[in-house]
């Protein structure tokens, strides 16, 4: 049944998931996590995916801990929710998009994390965060020269038509900025890729 968490078990969530995302800089905190969620559903109801709200719920919310601590995750379930467990870390692990996603709580939160925030943030966020890490400005650059480079693969034709107008934004909005940093040295990346609406 494809219910969203009551309002004491996520609030219960919230509590426990704080703490691990408070040493992160502010575009990565608990928000993070609410905003992979908001994109989650997107996705579900664009794509008409029948997924479990909760696991997507649990999955986007443990985000944060998925790639320190899964032992983390398995910790916050009763023994007799083993069956939930194991849904939940294999869609949070699928939310940082380094593994093979093959359930559709695992697709959709792989997307989720593409697209997550929009078309601004999209290009701000890896700016905002090199700088948060006390980043040169060339090396927040060329950071986002190499992921500007590289179509993100998705699952799902909604993410890939978000993704597809997020990185062409992104793309003319970097390449501004480089030429306004030093006029005549703005090259534009992604130049020779193509970008996909499939």
């Amino acid at each position: 049944e494809n219910e969203r968490l009551k309002r004491d078990e996520l609030q219960k969530l919230i509590t426990y998931v704080t703490p691990y995302y408070e040493a992160k800089d502010p575009l990565h905190g608990i928000s993070h996590g609410f905003r992979i969620l908001d994109a989650a559903r997107a996705i579900a109801q664009s794509e008409g995916v029948t997924s479990l709200d909760d696991v997507l719920t649990y999955g986007a919310l443990f985000h944060g801990l998925a790639a320190q601590s899964v032992h983390g995750i398995r910790a916050y379930f009763s023994s007799e929710l083993t069956a939930l467990s194991d849904a939940v870390v294999a869609a949070a692990v699928a939310s940082l998009g380094k593994s093979t996603c093959t359930r559709p709580e695992e697709q959709v939160l792989h997307d989720a994390h593409v697209i997550e925030g929009g078309g601004l943030l999209y290009y701000l966020k890896p700016l905002l965060t090199g700088t948060y890490m006390h980043q040169s400005l060339d090396d927040t650059l060329s950071f986002i020269d190499s992921i500007l480079e590289e179509e993100p693969y998705c699952y799902f034709e909604y993410s890939c038509r978000r993704v597809a107008v997020f990185r062409s934004e992104a793309i003319a909005m970097h390449a501004r900025l480089k030429a306004e940093i030093a006029p005549g040295t703005g090259a534009t990346p992604g130049a020779a890729a193509e970008t996909s609406t499939a």
